[in-house]
């Protein structure tokens, strides 16, 4: 009796471990910046800061990225190509955010963007995610 399940195809193979690690690292820098914004938030209303225009808009963009992350973070796992594009200038853009923080004595939290950022270009450019990827 012939079978009725569509053959499997490349996503269902199962992503390299290099997309997957890559995958939940732009998932933490989703949820890290969706934490953000939730603290902006709080302290815009415990403190009333005289520019409330300002705190809600970086806690708005800062939902925003983080939900543009959490959804390539998805794609990547499901091995989509065109997600890696998208993150790669998101990485890139972080590379001067952690770069000011470290200079603005921030250097914890510098220290970490950049470690995040430069360990997922690292992981997207492996021969390994490169043949994933490159369809």
């Amino acid at each position: 009796m012939p079978s009725s399940a569509a053959s499997p195809g490349p996503a269902s193979a199962g992503a390299p471990p290099q997309v997957r690690l890559a995958a939940l690292v732009t998932a933490i820098e989703a949820a890290v910046l969706v934490g953000f914004a939730g603290y902006v938030v709080i302290a815009t209303a415990v403190t009333l800061p005289d520019r409330l225009g300002n705190a809600l808009g970086l806690a708005g963009f800062a939902v925003g990225v983080g939900v543009l992350l959490g959804l390539l973070a998805r794609s990547l796992a499901g091995l989509r190509a065109w997600a890696r594009s998208p993150v790669v200038v998101v990485q890139i853009v972080f590379i001067p955010v952690g770069i000011s923080l470290v200079q603005a004595g921030r250097g914890v939290i510098g220290a970490a963007v950049l470690l995040l950022a430069a360990s997922e270009l690292f992981l997207l450019f492996t021969p390994q995610s490169r043949a994933a990827l490159d369809r």
